[in-house]
């Protein structure tokens, strides 16, 4: 029972969560030579500017998808323009 207390082993987020995370100082670099089928990956899911920064990996790629963002109209009636709102 971890949750919303210590550290955690593993953690599934989109590019632009990693980011926040890895500037936030949140996550730890991976060494990717420990992964023996790194290479068999698609090679425009690695070293990306989502999940790597000065060449170095702080994720592994493990799927490839659209991040959707979706709204009651009857609770927010201004169409949201940016993913700030989820932020905000």
């Amino acid at each position: 029972e971890k949750m919303g207390t210590g550290d955690f082993d593993l953690v599934s987020a989109s590019g632009d969560s990693s980011l926040r995370m890895i500037y936030a100082g949140k996550v730890a670099p991976v060494n990717t030579s420990l992964f023996t089928n790194y290479n068999d990956l698609a090679s425009f899911t690695k070293d990306q500017k989502w999940n790597s920064v000065n060449g170095q990996a702080y994720g592994i790629p493990h799927g490839w998808g659209a991040n959707l963002l979706a709204w009651r109209t009857d609770k927010v009636t201004k169409a949201p323009d940016s993913w700030s709102v989820v932020w905000a």
